[in-house]
C-alpha cells in the first residue's frame, strides 16, 4: 500500500503454504519410513494437490515477472539535458529459476564465508540458504535443514508480481508514486529511533501526509510545486553535523556571495569546498508537461530532478547558464540534494549520505568502521524520511488553512481532511 510495508496475507499465502508444506514433507520423509515412498509429484490426495498448485503459481509468477522486467529493460532509456541514460525503473532482487539445488559445501556464499559455527548451532546455521526456485521435484531430496529462506525466497517472487502488475495496470500518477516509493529513503520513517525528538510526527500531520502517499483526495487542495523542506533541510544539516563537526559545518553562510548572485548555499562545508543546495521536490504538479509526467511514471526522480538541476548548473542543449556557475567558475563544488516528498533520495544526495556515514565511522577509531557506517546511514535515512513526512504535512496543513476565508470554515476544512484527530481548544489538564 503505497510502499508502507503493508503487505497482504491473502497475496503471500501461496509462498507461505508451500515453504511450510516443504519443510513439513522432508520432516515426515526423515521420521516417518513409509513417507518415502510417497510421490509428492503424482499423489492425488488435496494436501499433494495443493502443493503442486502452489509451486505452479510461483512458478508462473516467476516466469511473468522476468518477461515483464525483461520488457522493461530493452525499452529506450531517457536522456537528460546533461546526456546520462536514465533507463525504466524495476525492483532488483528477482529469485532466479535453477534446476539443481546450490552446493552445500560451496565456499563462494557471502553469508558462510569465514563464519565458525556455535558448538550447539542448530544444523540448518551452516545449510546454505535457498536463494532459487527449483523444480518440485528437487525438492524432494533436500533435508529439512536446507530450507532456509525458503518462504522469503517465494514471498519475494510474489512481491515483484504484484509490483509489476500495479505499475502495467495503474495510471501515471500511481505509477509515480510507485516508483518514488521504491526508492532508497523512501518511507523509511517506519525505522526512526523513538527516543530521538526529531523521529516525532503530529497525528493529524502523519494522515494528511499519509493521504497524500497513498493517492487519496485531499479536500480543497491540489498540491504543487513550491514545498517548504525547512523540515528537510534540518534533518540534512544534523547529518553533516555528526558527520563533519559543527566546525566544518555552515548553514546558509551569509558571505558566500560567489554561490549564485542573491542566493545562498543551505550547507557549506570549508573544509571540502563543498556547497550544498536542499530540495524538496513534489511528485504531482500541475504545471508538469505531459512528457515529464510519462517520464516519471518509470524513471525514478529524473522528472522532479532534471528542472532542479537545469536551473542549477544550466542546459547544455540550449547553452545556458545555471545560478551555480560562479561558484563552479571560482573552484566551489556543488551539489545537489535532491530528495522527494516522499523520502526518495535522488543518487547524488544518497551518495553524499554515505560519505557522511563513512566520514562519521572514521571519525570513532573505538568502533568498527562497517557497523558504525551502517548505524549512521540507517538513522539519517529514517530522520529524513522522517522530515519529508511532516514537513508535507505542514505544508498541506497550511495551504488548507489559506484556502479558505474565515476562522470557523478553515478549522472545518482541517476537520474534515484530518477525520479522527481532535483540533479543538486543548483541555487545561491536557499533557
Amino acid at each position: 500500500m503505497g510502499g508502507h510495508g503493508f503487505t497482504s496475507s491473502l497475496a503471500i499465502a501461496p509462498a507461505a503454504f508451500l515453504a511450510s508444506a516443504l519443510e513439513a514433507f522432508a520432516t515426515l520423509r526423515e521420521l516417518l519410513p513409509h513417507f518415502a515412498c510417497t510421490d509428492l509429484l503424482n499423489d492425488n490426495r488435496p494436501s499433494f494437490v495443493a502443493i503442486r498448485a502452489a509451486h505452479s503459481e510461483v512458478l508462473q509468477a516467476l516466469s511473468t515477472v522476468t518477461h515483464g522486467y525483461a520488457a522493461l529493460d530493452s525499452a529506450a532509456p531517457y536522456i537528460d539535458a546533461f546526456g546520462d541514460s536514465h533507463p525504466p525503473f524495476h525492483p532488483i532482487g528477482l529469485p532466479s529459476f535453477a534446476t539443481q539445488p546450490p552446493d552445500p559445501s560451496d565456499d563462494d556464499d557471502p553469508l558462510l564465508r569465514g563464519a565458525a559455527p556455535r558448538a550447539n548451532a542448530h544444523p540448518s546455521a551452516r545449510s546454505r540458504p535457498l536463494r532459487s526456485i527449483l523444480p518440485l521435484a528437487a525438492y524432494l531430496d533436500l533435508p529439512a535443514t536446507r530450507y532456509k529462506c525458503a518462504q522469503r525466497t517465494f514471498t519475494a517472487v510474489l512481491h515483484h508480481a504484484a509490483w509489476l502488475r500495479l505499475l502495467l495496470s495503474g495510471s501515471q500518477r500511481d505509477c509515480a508514486l510507485l516508483v518514488s516509493t521504491s526508492q532508497r529513503g523512501a518511507h523509511d520513517f517506519h525505522n526512526v529511533p523513538l527516543a530521538d525528538p526529531r523521529s516525532h510526527i503530529p497525528s493529524a500531520l502523519f494522515r494528511l501526509g499519509l493521504l497524500y502517499h497513498l493517492g487519496l483526495p485531499i479536500p480543497g487542495l491540489d498540491p504543487s510545486d513550491s514545498l517548504r523542506h525547512t523540515a528537510v533541510l534540518s534533518a540534512w544539516h544534523q547529518a553533516t553535523l555528526a558527520a563533519h563537526t559543527t566546525a566544518c559545518t555552515i548553514r546558509e553562510p551569509a558571505d558566500h556571495s560567489s554561490y549564485s548572485p542573491g542566493k545562498r548555499p543551505d550547507l557549506y562545508l570549508p573544509h571540502l569546498n563543498l556547497a550544498l543546495d536542499v530540495k524538496t521536490a513534489s511528485l504531482f504538479t500541475a504545471s508538469a508537461p505531459q512528457a515529464s509526467a510519462c517520464l516519471a511514471a518509470h524513471t525514478p526522480v529524473v522528472a522532479t530532478a532534471e528542472p532542479f538541476y537545469v536551473k542549477a548548473f544550466g542546459d547544455p542543449r540550449a547553452g545556458s547558464t545555471g545560478e551555480c556557475s560562479r561558484a563552479i567558475a571560482l573552484g566551489t563544488t556543488v551539489n545537489l540534494l535532491l530528495t522527494e516528498v516522499t523520502g526518495a533520495r535522488h543518487a547524488h544526495a544518497e551518495r553524499f549520505l554515505r560519505l557522511c556515514a563513512a566520514a562519521h565511522a572514521a571519525r570513532l577509531p573505538h568502533l568498527n568502521d562497517k557497523p558504525a557506517a551502517f548505524s549512521f546511514y540507517a538513522v539519517n535515512s529514517a530522520l529524513l524520511s522522517a522530515a519529508c513526512l511532516r514537513g508535507l504535512g505542514s505544508e498541506l496543513r497550511a495551504r488548507i488553512l489559506s484556502s479558505t476565508s474565515g476562522f470557523s470554515l478553515r478549522r472545518r476544512a482541517l476537520n474534515r481532511a484530518t477525520t479522527g484527530f481532535h483540533l479543538g481548544p486543548r483541555r487545561a489538564n491536557a499533557p
